[in-house]
């Protein structure tokens, strides 16, 4: 198979007074092997109230096509998909508050629709490559939509600076009317990050924690799988610490950097994901077995790093 692929994007920025700025943009894409032409608008304005308060808004179409390379070789016909196109609009308010505090604050919304298929397995639920194994499932919502807040707090102190962020969020599929979450869907999220400098010294961490990810839950009913409402479930919340230590110092002209890492501090056992098999059981007949997968236990690591003009 070969094609070409052809796109063009331009842009008018235009400032009305000192305060109000906007951005209007078009992108045009073409690829021969679907023979169709992608016609995308965006607005952007950005409104400068005062020195610490600013509100920005974006609304546009991004449209995303197959590459040349993608076609879905396991599904029984061999055709190139109508480019997925998803309607965005976002919303930002920016504050400066006194003594170095920061809030921000971020709405969005995105419309998807010609949703591209994809692949989930039905018995391991995480896999990097789903359509290579035979426990495949074909996923092929009518439209999609993504929602969602974010909220983040940031403080500076001297050598001392850390920031908290919380966002609650939502992504779904349609299929005939019905509802049905994504499998990395997450409805509520946390992330506290910190860092202090002491001369050559800095010490960081991240605590992160999300709302456990959708799973579909399998039962074996005297020989016959039943498979329930796809995502109906949700597997345990997400707690993670990271801890890093660096120090700074040069070696014959090199910045270096000498660190070490904790991944997963509180060696929790994070649930990623759900594996269903057979097994004998004592009565020697096969039975269904769940088991939760978990994520990395603690993990160290150590390295450094040269950085050379």
């Amino acid at each position: 198979q070969n094609g070409r692929s052809f796109s063009f994007f331009a842009n008018l920025r235009h400032q009305f007074n000192p305060k109000l700025v906007s951005d209007i943009g078009i992108r045009y894409d073409q690829q021969s092997w679907i023979n169709k032409k992608q016609v995308s608008p965006r607005l952007n304005i950005s409104y400068f109230y005062n020195t610490t308060t600013t509100f920005r808004m974006g609304i546009g179409r991004q449209q995303q096509t197959q590459f040349i390379d993608e076609l879905l070789f396991e599904d029984d016909s061999l055709i190139y998909f109508e480019p997925e196109v998803a309607d965005i609009a976002i919303f930002e308010a920016n504050k400066q508050l006194k003594n170095d505090w920061t809030v921000r604050l971020e709405a969005y919304y995105k419309n998807y629709q010609n949703v591209l298929p994809y692949y989930e397995n039905l018995f391991i639920g995480l896999r990097l490559n789903p359509e290579l194994f035979e426990d495949r499932v074909r996923i092929t919502p009518e439209s999609a939509h993504a929602k969602g807040i974010d909220i983040t707090l940031s403080k500076k102190l001297n050598n001392f600076s850390w920031s908290a962020a919380y966002s609650f969020s939502s992504i779904e599929d349609v299929f005939d009317n019905a509802i049905q979450k994504r499998s990395w869907d997450q409805k509520n999220g946390f992330k506290f990050n910190s860092n202090w400098q002491l001369k050559k010294w800095s010490i960081s961490t991240l605590l992160s924690y999300h709302s456990g990810w959708p799973r579909t839950i399998i039962l074996d009913n005297a020989g016959d799988l039943t498979v329930q409402g796809r995502n109906a479930d949700r597997n345990n919340d997400y707690i993670n610490l990271d801890l890093r230590t660096e120090y700074h110092f040069n070696i014959k002209k090199a910045d270096s950097v000498m660190w070490f890492q904790l991944s997963n501090a509180l060696d929790r056992d994070n649930q990623c994901c759900t594996e269903y098999s057979y097994e004998l059981n004592s009565n020697n007949q096969l039975e269904l077995i769940e088991k939760n997968k978990k994520w990395f236990p603690i993990l160290p690591s150590i390295g450094i790093n040269f950085y050379f003009d």
